[in-house]
């Protein structure tokens, strides 16, 4: 377990320093013809991580004791479940792998309005597990006092 929270933890790390730091790496072409970047496949095994980093980071989580903790293990799982489907909902609304969204494009899909669904369903992804850490740290404290 402990070497997969490590991965996990490299694998964000790894997404914030390549947007920072190497953006070039980010937007180099795995496939030419769909044109797929690194960056989706960077940032999806990041979105992968951080969904899962409660149930890697927490024993009472793992083991659901509680009725408190299993509602978080069931929350950490569906924040999971989205983000496995993450790259193909974004293609979906996107019509392309690089998530670019634009208004000149006729009905729904590629629109700044798929664009505004689709960085909501990302942001919901990323929010989950950091509410669910919130709530493990505020039951940890609970405990102490």
């Amino acid at each position: 377990m402990k070497k997969v929270r490590i991965t996990a933890l490299i694998l964000i790390l790894l997404l914030i320093a390549a947007s920072k730091f190497f953006p070039d790496f980010l937007v180099m072409a795995i496939f030419e013809e769909p044109y797929l970047p690194m960056g989706t496949i960077v940032a999806w095994l990041a979105i992968l991580s951080i969904a899962a980093l409660p149930w890697l980071t927490s024993a009472g989580l793992r083991r659901g004791g509680t009725i408190y903790f299993l509602i978080l293990k069931y929350v950490t799982y569906l924040a999971t479940g989205l983000a496995l489907t993450w790259p193909f909902v974004g293609r979906l609304l996107a019509t392309n792998w690089s998530y670019s969204f634009s208004n000149a494009v006729q009905g729904f899909a590629g629109s700044a309005e798929a664009g505004y669904l689709f960085w909501r369903f990302t942001g919901l992804i990323v929010l989950l597990p950091l509410i669910v850490f919130i709530l493990i740290w505020g039951q940890y404290l609970v405990k102490k006092l």
